[in-house]
């Protein structure tokens, strides 16, 4: 996708985006070659190189399909970033039609729907036959009532890294779980969503939130170490994405504060690899 974005977008010709005076503002600069912008979100965004993408993809089927099946994939634009949701889309089109994977397999657009309500299985058909879009400005996110437990389903795997380890089954537990959920968000709101002159981020007490995640009853089953690689075309090998699968039961007084962060991760994801779909949840109650 960043190559057929890049290709669409880029006006200089230059052979990288390294000191372009307009990677913050092209389509695949703000999306794909994120960078931070002195002066927005510093706080949030000290000592890192790259501000988080402001997408994710999270395919719907199978890890693998067959000839003429049909593929669902969800992709989830971010705050000011729903901007360049056409030119995301179209750069996904053409991806598809130049053909995927090492044998080049080919998939034909069929239809686009965008969500009215985040959550709500209302679809309204923004992509016709006849190639024409219809986008409009955004879904609306707002969290359901809050439950006396949850379950909360690790559907694709989740990579969590605490002083510099990747936890495994046995190090898995909520609370860096919920911290690390909790980061991105406040990056991707500082960053993409919200104009940080106008927001009230900065008097949110995060680690009164860290905390209080720390106070919930976690109970976890059937978790395991889902082994995964993808190839990376830059480093011309294949790179582990690997991480925890499984079902944690959560409950707690705690809930109630923390619940609009831990609804919203729904469609954000958490963890190394959220852009690409990895650390996608689901909750259920």
């Amino acid at each position: 996708m960043g190559n057929r974005l890049r290709r669409m977008s880029c006006v200089t010709g230059a052979q990288t985006c390294r000191g372009c005076p307009v990677v913050n503002t092209c389509a695949y600069g703000y999306v794909f070659e994120t960078r931070p912008v002195p002066g927005v979100a510093d706080g949030l965004l000290e000592g890192m190189t790259a501000a988080p993408h402001p997408f994710v993809l999270a395919p719907r089927h199978a890890w693998a399909v067959t000839a003429g099946e049909l593929v669902a994939l969800d992709v989830v634009m971010v705050g000011r970033g729903m901007r360049y949701a056409q030119h995301v889309l179209h750069s996904l089109q053409r991806c598809g039609e130049g053909g995927l994977g090492p044998e080049r397999v080919r998939l034909r657009l069929q239809e686009v729907g965008q969500a009215r309500f985040a959550g709500s299985g209302e679809w309204l058909s923004v992509y016709d036959a006849q190639g024409r879009w219809a986008l409009f400005e955004g879904a609306l996110v707002q969290p359901g009532a809050v439950p006396e437990q949850v379950v909360l389903t690790l559907l694709t795997p989740v990579r969590l890294r605490v002083a510099m380890q990747y936890l495994g089954v046995k190090d898995f537990a909520f609370a860096p779980f919920f911290s690390t959920l909790l980061r991105r968000i406040s990056q991707l709101a500082a960053y993409h969503g919200l104009d940080p002159s106008a927001t009230d981020l900065d008097i949110i007490d995060y680690r009164h939130l860290a905390n209080q995640a720390k106070t919930l009853d976690c109970a976890c089953k059937d978790l395991q170490w889902h082994d995964w690689r993808r190839f990376s075309s830059p480093q011309k090998t294949a790179v582990p994405m690997g991480g925890v699968t499984g079902q944690c039961v959560l409950q707690g007084e705690a809930l109630e504060e923390i619940w609009p962060w831990l609804w919203l991760g729904q469609w954000l994801h958490v963890g190394k690899g959220a852009a690409m779909g990895l650390g996608g949840y689901r909750l259920a109650y």
